[in-house]
């Protein structure tokens, strides 16, 4: 063990002490683990802050222990992935400190991943470019949260103009920006909030023949619900299969009632065609022909837009930074009265050529 190296105990893990044990629960892996301990161990604990190194900790409780012992439970609490990874990047309050230092609890907690760093993953953020489909209520939220998070370049698609009754749930806009094209008032704000994001504004509706200006596409997000949710969702999930690109699709929320979007990693996920015709054995709709859907017209709430767009906006942020998604393989339904959830996961059509090797 390097002597120099300077362990901590990783931020989201708490410690608690007991008559001869040592409890550890992480809130990263969800999980809490118990140590029978000798009573000089919680006296360890509390120097595994990074600002010590090996050497002085040994110096430090040396009456107490052996350095033998001493090595061998940091090695241990190494080994139990509770500290930080020796590369993680010191405390600070940097522009996307925080979010680089959630990359790095990640990075010390699963061995898969064991290779880069919360830098590297950031890195990997700013060098991306989506493509958000429609600027309106989830559009905006989505946006707001990947220029925050310091993705590289942004393409936007929509060909409406703000409105007044937009004003309460979309969150990029102001009284000043009524009557403006959205993907305008939309291109300005996102330029303020991160200078460093490239925002190319599209004044126009997705097809199935678009031609973004950017030269790569990392991902896409379809967010835009006219002529409705479904063949929006078509449209995107086809351009993005025969590209080979990464997409989350689908998604609704009315009254007390939210469904997740659905996110699509050709080659290893589900696709959407499959989800889709999974939808119809759902109840209420299982073996029934619509006479009459949800009007446009129906009322929402500002916070429920923000509840059910975080979740896409945060599955975006796992599929930029190379880690595995979670809105996948299923169809998910929130109870927005309750926070109960529904989940009913989807498998593979024998007959589809897309979701071939996916299991």
């Amino acid at each position: 063990m390097d002597a120099n190296w300077r362990p901590r105990v990783r931020g989201e893990v708490m410690a608690f002490e007991g008559e001869h044990l040592v409890r550890f629960v992480d809130l990263g892996s969800l999980v809490m683990k118990d140590f029978a301990v000798d009573e000089w161990v919680p006296s360890l604990i509390r120097l595994l802050t990074g600002e010590n190194s090996v050497r002085n900790i040994v110096a430090a409780i040396r009456s107490e222990a052996s350095e033998g012992d001493i090595i061998q439970c940091i090695q241990v609490l190494a080994a139990e992935r509770l500290l930080s990874h020796p590369r993680a990047a010191e405390p600070s309050e940097g522009l996307h400190s925080r979010q680089i230092a959630y990359f790095d609890e990640m990075v010390s907690r699963q061995p898969e991943l064991a290779t880069t760093s919360g830098e590297e993953i950031q890195a990997r953020v700013r060098r991306s470019c989506v493509l958000v489909v429609g600027c309106g209520g989830m559009g905006t939220h989505v946006l707001d949260a990947l220029a925050r998070a310091g993705v590289g370049a942004i393409e936007i698609f929509d060909p409406d103009i703000v409105e007044p009754s937009n004003l309460h749930r979309q969150i990029l806009y102001a009284h000043a920006d009524v009557g403006r094209p959205k993907t305008d008032a939309a291109a300005q704000r996102l330029e303020e909030i991160s200078p460093g994001t490239i925002v190319r504004a599209r004044r126009e509706r997705f097809e199935r023949a678009s031609t973004p200006r950017s030269d790569r596409i990392d991902l896409v997000v379809n967010c835009a619900d006219e002529p409705d949710v479904l063949e929006m969702s078509d449209t995107v999930a086809d351009w993005s299969m025969g590209r080979g690109i990464p997409h989350i699709v689908g998604g609704a929320y009315g009254a007390n009632l939210g469904m997740l979007p659905v996110s699509v990693v050709p080659g290893l996920s589900v696709c959407w065609s499959c989800i889709r015709a999974a939808t119809g054995t759902l109840a209420p709709r299982a073996g029934m022909t619509a006479i009459k859907g949800r009007a446009r017209t129906t009322g929402t709430l500002g916070p429920i837009t923000g509840l059910i767009s975080n979740f896409v906006a945060l599955d975006a942020l796992r599929i930029l930074a190379g880690l595995a998604p979670t809105l996948v393989n299923a169809v998910r339904e929130l109870d927005l009265a309750g926070f109960g959830w529904r989940t009913l996961d989807v498998e593979p059509q024998r007959a589809c050529a897309a979701c071939a090797g996916v299991g």
